[in-house]
């Protein structure tokens, strides 16, 4: 956000890394002002054609990137460069071998790294689950009902018991969740 686009209407627009820490991309209030930016300043710039590239990090699934890919993904086109490619090889060994990306990463944090040069957002990464799904009615098929208590105790933990219904099909169902940091 910022920059010289009030004001002056265009026709090509390049917004380059948007993000530029990893404390920005971990606060959802500047993700979203990211995206009230785009859609309140710079989108109303744009004049035919509208042409625009985007050019980051992806941070976050709620980065701008993210919100142009899920909001406008059929005017979206992505192209992901990542730096440790599928074989092992590196995208480009004149900017970084692999032995000079394994000495800078071996002291990143990980979700870092991944995001810096794998475009692997830091919230996605590692999840158990990769999205949260919800539901109104549980199915006819629950052959069991769980419940996993992790107690609290003196230190700085929660108290967490997650009640939850298993079906046939091995899948499972919250129904019901106790959360304190009350110790037991």
């Amino acid at each position: 956000p910022g920059g010289t686009s009030t004001g002056i209407g265009a026709n090509y627009v390049i917004v380059d890394d948007i993000i530029k820490t990893a404390e920005e991309a971990y606060n959802e209030r500047v993700l979203d002002s990211h995206w009230e930016w785009y859609n309140n300043t710079l989108a109303q710039r744009m004049e035919r054609p509208r042409k625009q590239i985007l050019i980051m990090t992806r941070w976050s699934s709620n980065d701008l990137a993210g919100k142009m890919l899920t909001r406008r993904k059929n005017n979206v086109h992505q192209i992901c460069y990542k730096a440790v490619q599928e074989d092992g090889s590196m995208l480009c060994n004149e900017i970084m071998t692999h032995d000079e990306y394994l000495d800078v990463v071996q002291e990143m944090n990980v979700d870092i790294a991944e995001a810096n040069y794998q475009q692997e957002p830091i919230d996605q990464k590692g999840r158990l689950y990769q999205k949260f799904l919800t539901y109104d009615t549980l199915p006819d098929n629950i052959i069991k009902i769980w419940n996993y208590t992790d107690t609290a105790d003196k230190g700085a933990d929660y108290f967490a018991s997650p009640v939850f219904a298993e079906t046939s099909d091995h899948d499972a169902y919250i129904i019901d969740v106790m959360y304190t940091k009350e110790p037991m």
